[in-house]
């Protein structure tokens, strides 16, 4: 399914490690703009030691962050990208948001498909007031 936007849009995914701090660690942040091509995918080099790297979320193991980009010019990357974004749309994007060191305040629409109700009901999902719904839920449906 196509649309058209008014202003340029992109969906930015995130995924994460969990630092021996217990904290999470941007480990790859993958771009996709309007029109559904990927213009950003990098692996990151976690920052410091890293507790657990979530392969069976990610697919992602420890040699593939060894060879990734530092953490700063991964950010720096993103927000190149995505400069002229009016509308950025996120899975959950809380940490997502905190891990790229973005700013909400700087873009108009922030979009976020945990929360979509439209989204649910198109996934047949049953739903109470303030659920969120997995991706990998949305996206079997």
């Amino acid at each position: 399914m196509s649309y058209e936007f008014r202003y340029p849009a992109f969906a930015i995914d995130v995924e994460a490690v969990v630092l021996t701090t217990g904290h999470p660690g941007l480990a790859r942040v993958a771009v996709v703009d309007d029109r559904e091509k990927s213009v950003l995918d990098l692996v990151v080099r976690p920052e410091t030691f890293v507790q657990n790297y979530l392969t069976h979320l990610t697919g992602l193991t420890q040699r593939d962050y060894s060879m990734g980009v530092n953490k700063e010019t991964a950010i720096k990357a993103v927000k190149e990208v995505i400069a002229s974004a009016s509308v950025l749309v996120f899975h959950d994007p809380t940490l997502e948001l905190k891990l790229l060191e973005l700013e909400t305040a700087s873009y108009d629409n922030i979009f976020d498909t945990s929360a979509s109700v439209v989204l649910m009901d198109m996934a047949g999902v049953v739903r109470k007031r303030g659920d969120r719904v997995k991706l990998k839920i949305l996206s079997e449906n």
